[in-house]
């Protein structure tokens, strides 16, 4: 088995990668794969020309050129800012096509992209004098598990990083705005239309009553997951600048080279003279106000009566209807796994189809119907687009084409064909497919920057509905021939609207020259239709948003109407006038960020195609990046840990490449009789080099463990992933290891060993909206190796373990059941490096590997000595209680949600000493974990529990705990 895996680890085909290749301008270094190269001067261009902009309005100029890496790893556009250790933006490549609802309000994705991202990257990389010094001295350290002190370094050095989320979101989003034209979410109607339920809900009041402003980035349990950090950040930024003027709010920005002000809190009160407490209550008050006179605006008019479906709420999908009248949705709702859906709508039933592994927010699945077959896409949030179908009535699942890349399914009922959108390079293109769908035509390859979406087929299958989306005109619902793509590939269309953003066209299923879309004409979200004379009719007025129109029959639409907690299917009664009477029957509401342009006109001037972007000679040559010879000083700083009891003193030092491809990690330490050495070389997370000499850690200052008898250590890791599809995954280490274990008084080596193993996993794992890790699935681990005595090399011992988790929800939402089963066997002669090792305490009162330290394989309660095993199983029961709120701020900590489990746990162990197991360590327990934010924005926990024997009477008999974990990612 070694053998097999390390011929295939080492053949050139587990190494192959696209070279990555680099071109320079001023201010950047694009880091990019050939297939890429087309989009080189665009993404230089834009990126200089937001720095031009953005550095002036910040008074910021970045110390050395900032790493941009294109990649296209996704079917969905997104793009990363990090300023630790290094300054780098990330941008995938594909077009933002899931702008639904306006939730994203995009013009050109690569403008607003790279815009919204360089602002992350100048407000974070700001700096006072003092933390220049701090840089130059320490680096930009990035934190690290191992050294809980490297925090501190970070935070002092670089305290914009650390500020609230909010407060980063709510920046970028205000500057991406101005800086593409007012195309930005200031001017988004979903952003209006969150703000407006919440006021219409009463949970404005709520707000305004509790004023936690630290809790703005925190959504658990609601739908809106981290977009609540965009949408209370932005609209705070928006009060803060109306109120008191674009350029106060610029100050506030700025990091003022005459202050070593490294508190957020103080750094605000000294820019506005009041406190963040107060200010955030005048901004929910304020808020609350605008969306009452929008609401009143709008009830000036009839108001839309809709019938509720189902208590569903979440993310939905675009629909469709079933021959037997049931609507087929897509719906991720807080605490449910994504689901197909069926829903009679006459008798208010519904039924689930299957599970969708892999949702993504806000379009869940692509979604299309043909007779009794749902076509539905996964790995909708990361990677390529699978298509899978099955059967209306659930079964016959199966996917018919990985990596399909596929996206705004339709189905023409005329042909059977299946058509969607598919990403090929820089651009998309219509596809089609015949059954078996496995294979598929080439239709109509679109131009640049133009994308459809939302395809939707008449019944005869001669026109086909889309949404046109492009960089240069406005959105459309568009009519698009489709005899004259397929016979001549010409891309002839009619533009039925292009008022208000409209989106998910669709036809009638009684009248089929008819034609619904959802748009915002008004700034809220209404049906509209329009008929075979041209007639254009609003069909609805709502105070809050309705989508995805559907017509069910003669005399109703199905759709999704939007609350506090997502979108609802109701159904509302046609409207029969037959006039036009777009803008008669609705008044518009205000958009919050109006009056901002009216009292600051020089906003308009931000739009970066104005600046005066420094000049790039776009015939720079490209060369090829080398991430080991770029590597760099990422931190060097001091650390102290124990080994021994003693304490030991010394350094911690990094170095890595931009791209982080590769890394050098040393701690170097000496205590009173020894010398300490802890390094590590990494390459692309595969390959992992470590040298260890008597290794300290941070963690053992209460006892020694078992780590502590090394006196040296080599190893070699070799990781490599034999399945990676999510949520399904297979990977294996295999890895060898030369130990060195030392005498009790450390005066002379004791045992060299020489280790060679392999470590399998299988994991399946899912979670839903509102828990923070996971609630279903299975995760195995099995790692078996051969020890060899360095001494005596036909002498070696066997060593294998196994461990499963088994994890779901039962009784309530979030409410999670977990069991464990461990099992291990050593065999041949004894060799410290080898055997098991159990304690309850090796980290003290801090953890560095869980918050949950009963969870461990090799835990054993109340020991307080390592006890060494050959033979060992372990049973572990626990119910997890759903997590509750807890809304503190006490300095630098804020609070923010715990959660209660209780546990059982068997435990047999056979020590080398006993001929027999063990079976005295049969436990319960309870524990209470609560989580906090360090520094606004580094996720910790505090754990405090009670561990007692099964069979025991008194109180006495068990033990209280208590310990902290820093760095939950």
């Amino acid at each position: 088995m070694y053998f097999i895996f390390l011929v295939y680890i080492y053949s050139p085909n587990a190494f192959a990668n696209d070279e990555w290749l680099k071109k320079e301008s001023e201010n950047f270094i694009v880091v990019f794969k050939s297939q890429h190269s087309n989009y080189l001067n665009d993404v230089i261009k834009i990126a200089e020309s937001s720095l031009t902009r953005i550095g002036t309005l910040l008074d910021y100029k970045p110390p050395k050129k900032l790493y941009i890496k294109l990649v296209d790893h996704r079917d969905e556009g997104s793009g990363r800012a990090t300023s630790l250790p290094v300054n780098r933006i990330t941008i995938n490549l594909s077009s933002y096509t899931v702008t639904d609802y306006e939730y994203k309000l995009v013009s050109n994705t690569l403008t607003w992209l790279v815009s919204h991202e360089l602002v992350h990257i100048a407000v974070s990389d700001q700096a006072t004098p003092l933390q220049e010094l701090m840089r130059k001295l320490f680096g930009k350290v990035m934190p690290r598990r191992s050294s809980p002190l490297s925090l501190i370094y970070s935070s002092l050095a670089n305290s914009e990083v650390y500020s609230p989320a909010w407060y980063h979101e709510g920046i970028a989003v205000f500057f991406e705005t101005w800086l593409n034209t007012g195309k930005g979410r200031l001017f988004s109607a979903f952003d209006e239309m969150y703000f407006r339920t919440l006021e219409k809900e009463g949970l404005l009041t709520v707000a305004r009553s509790e004023n936690q402003w630290h809790q703005a980035n925190i959504a658990h349990d609601q739908f809106i997951v981290g977009a609540k950090a965009y949408l209370f950040g932005s609209r705070f930024i928006l009060h803060l600048s109306k109120k008191y003027g674009v350029e106060q709010l610029l100050a506030w920005i700025k990091v003022s080279k005459k202050s070593n002000t490294f508190s957020f809190e103080k750094k605000f009160k000294e820019a506005f003279n009041v406190t963040i407490e107060a200010e955030w209550s005048c901004f929910i008050e304020e808020e609350s106000d605008f969306q009452r006179k929008n609401l009143s605006r709008l009830a000036l008019s009839p108001v839309t009566l809709t019938k509720p479906l189902s208590l569903r709420n979440g993310w939905v999908s675009r629909p469709a209807i079933s021959r037997n009248k049931e609507i087929i949705y897509a719906s991720f709702e807080p605490g449910e796994l994504a689901k197909l859906i069926a829903l009679n709508v006459e008798k208010g039933t519904e039924r689930i189809i299957a599970d969708i592994p892999t949702p993504g927010l806000v379009r869940v699945s692509e979604l299309s119907l043909l007779k009794e077959t749902v076509f539905f896409t996964t790995h909708n949030n990361s990677g390529y687009r699978d298509l899978w179908s099955i059967n209306i009535d659930g079964k016959n699942k199966k996917r018919i084409w990985k990596d399909a890349r596929l996206s705004h399914l339709a189905v023409n009922n005329t042909s059977g064909e299946l058509w969607g959108i598919k990403k090929t390079g820089m651009n998309f293109a219509l596809i089609k497919l015949e059954a078996p769908f496995t294979k598929y035509q080439h239709v109509y390859t679109l131009p640049k920057n133009i994308v459809l979406t939302d395809l939707a087929f008449k019944k005869d299958g001669t026109r086909l509905l889309a949404t046109l989306k492009s960089d240069k005109i406005e959105q459309s619902i568009v009519s698009i021939d489709v005899e004259a793509l397929e016979l001549q590939s010409r891309f002839l269309y009619k533009v039925i609207s292009n008022s208000g953003n409209p989106e998910h066209p669709s036809w009638g299923t009684y009248n089929q020259d008819k034609i619904y879309w959802h748009a915002t004409v008004n700034g809220v979200s209404n049906i509209y239709s329009h008929g075979i004379n041209d007639d254009t009719n609003i069909q609805t007025n709502t105070l809050t948003g309705l989508y995805s129109p559907l017509e069910f029959d003669e005399k109703k639409v199905f759709a999704f109407e939007f609350n506090s907690q997502g979108f609802s299917p109701v159904t509302f009664d046609l409207n029969k006038a037959d006039e036009k009477q777009i803008d008669k029957q609705v008044n518009a509401i205000n958009f919050k960020a109006q009056q901002l342009v009216l009292d600051h006109p020089p906003l308009l001037q931000w739009n970066i195609n104005n600046s005066d972007a420094t000049s790039t000679n776009f015939d720079e040559p490209v060369s090829v990046y080398s991430g080991l010879f770029s590597m760099e000083r990422i931190s060097s700083i001091p650390v102290f840990g124990y080994f021994d009891n003693k304490a030991v003193f010394g350094g911690y030092f990094e170095f890595a490449d931009p791209l982080e491809t590769h890394s050098f990690r040393l701690g170097i330490g000496k205590s009173k009789n020894n010398f300490h050495i802890d390094a590590n070389y990494l390459f692309e997370h595969k390959v992992l080099v470590n040298y260890q000499q008597k290794p300290m850690s941070f963690y053992n200052y209460s006892k020694e463990s078992a780590n502590e008898k090394l006196s040296s250590s080599l190893g070699l890791e070799l990781k490599h992933y034999w399945r990676y599809d999510r949520p399904s995954e297979v990977s294996q280490i295999f890895y060898s290891r030369l130990n060195q274990q030392r005498t009790q008084d450390n005066s002379a080596v004791k045992q060299s060993s020489f280790h060679i193993g392999t470590k399998l996993q299988f994991k399946s794992l899912r979670k839903t909206i509102g828990y923070s890790g996971y609630e279903h699935g299975y995760k195995v681990e099995i790692d078996y190796q051969h020890i060899f005595n360095t001494n005596a090399l036909i002498e070696f011992s066997e060593r294998w373990s196994a461990n499963l988790n088994y994890m779901h929800p039962i009784f309530l939402q979030h409410n999670i059941l977990n069991c464990q089963i461990s099992y291990g066997q050593y065999t041949g002669k004894k060799l410290d490096a080898g055997i098991f090792y159990f304690s309850d305490s090796d980290s003290g009162f801090f953890e560095e590997g869980t918050s949950r330290r009963y969870q461990l394989e090799h835990y054993l309660a109340n020991t307080k000595l390592a006890v060494g095993a050959k033979k060992y199983k372990k049973l572990l029961i626990e119910n997890r209680f759903p997590p509750f709120s807890i809304s503190a701020k006490i300095g630098p900590l804020t609070f923010n949600r715990a959660d209660l489990s209780v546990y059982a746990m068997y435990t047999d162990i056979v020590t080398f000493d006993s001929p027999s197991y063990l079976d005295s360590n049969k436990y319960w327990g309870i524990q209470m974990t609560s989580y906090f934010d360090t520094v606004y924005s580094l996720n910790s926990s505090l754990s405090i529990g009670y561990v007692s024997p099964l069979d025991s009477n008194s109180f006495k008999d068990g033990k209280l705990y208590l310990y902290a974990k820093f760095f939950q990612f």
